[in-house]
């Protein structure tokens, strides 16, 4: 419904099927929302479809798009990645700088208020700062800076999702306190919670807990980042055996001396018995 798939009807469909409209572009990245859908391409062309409720869309208004549409105010802006909210969007320029638009009604568009916003509006509280990593959640988004110092949430905080402490939304970018003496990587958002990966191999989470999600002991709402204990080290995957075995872990300082040699999976297993041969 709502033209979500791109095919140019709003039929469901029970198998992949390919969108016409991308023959002759190269999509590069895709992102979906609750009822809409955002993709990049290779000549940084961003194109969306699907619900535009509350101008979701980036179109600069309400209607529905059953194909892929090409979001105009962002040419020229050169987005290098991509993040959907279930109702709000996210982009990220070459140069640093965040987009974003949809419905604000909790704060998720990080502009200091609580308006819907029908086309990309860069986000003022992030100026000054080159952006790295993006993520959005169910309400809320996150920002990481391009050298891992610092990192932003805002948006709905309910669940602690933001990481900053309390259960309060932020209209604007607030910066997480607790990341800023680890150098963070990516983040990444679920519905209602968050995580970070650090160079370091560390991996972060907060927010909602239920299930297990946060990977550790706690089925308690973690306003704070925590650290994931099994996940200190970058897992090592053979891929070579068509699934992947994670059995063993390989530091990140490992996987740098390997970086671009070429070695395969029983070389790789030779430095996890003996590291000293790096």
């Amino acid at each position: 419904s709502f033209g979500k798939l791109g095919h140019g009807e709003p039929s469901d469909e029970s198998t992949p099927r390919m969108i016409h409209a991308f023959q002759g572009r190269h999509a590069e990245q895709v992102a979906c929302g609750y009822a809409h859908t955002v993709a990049l391409c290779e000549n940084r062309e961003v194109l969306s479809w699907g619900s535009g409720w509350k101008g979701k869309l980036g179109l600069g208004d309400d209607q529905n798009r059953l194909s892929p549409t090409p979001i105009q105010n962002l040419k020229r802006k050169h987005i290098v990645q991509l993040a959907a909210g279930s109702f709000h969007t996210l982009v990220l320029t070459e140069a640093g700088d965040v987009f974003t638009w949809g419905i604000g009604e909790r704060g998720q568009l990080g502009h200091g208020d609580l308006e819907n916003h029908k086309t990309p509006t860069p986000v003022l509280g992030l100026q000054g700062h080159a952006i790295g990593s993006i993520a959005a959640g169910e309400a809320h988004s996150l920002a990481s800076s391009a050298d891992g110092s610092l990192t932003w949430a805002w948006g709905a905080g309910h669940y602690g999702q933001l990481g900053v402490g309390g259960l309060e939304p932020r209209l604007s970018p607030t910066r997480i306190d607790d990341l800023e003496k680890t150098k963070v990587i990516s983040v990444a958002c679920g519905a209602n919670h968050s995580g970070s990966v650090c160079e370091d191999g560390r991996v972060f989470m907060w927010g909602n807990a239920a299930n297990s999600r946060l990977g550790n002991d706690s089925t308690d709402e973690q306003e704070t980042p925590q650290l994931v204990p099994s996940l200190t080290e970058a897992a090592l995957t053979d891929a070579g055996k068509g699934r992947e075995e994670p059995s063993k872990l390989l530091t990140p300082k490992m996987m740098e001396e390997l970086h671009g040699t070429n070695v395969d999976a029983a070389t790789a297993q030779q430095v996890l018995d003996d590291p000293s041969i790096l």
